[in-house]
């Protein structure tokens, strides 16, 4: 696959927003606090 080709750009962007919710997700584990604003974040993200 070409990788500047659209389809590598979503696949790469994907995955990051991925890495970011995993990463999310674990912060979450720790401070049930922030549940709220990362809701709003991946709110964002999804749009």
């Amino acid at each position: 696959m070409n990788p500047s080709s659209p389809q590598a750009q979503v696949y790469k962007n994907f995955h990051y927003i991925l890495v970011l919710v995993r990463a999310s997700l674990a912060s979450l584990a720790s401070t049930k606090s922030n549940s709220v604003l990362s809701m709003c974040i991946l709110n964002q993200v999804l749009q």
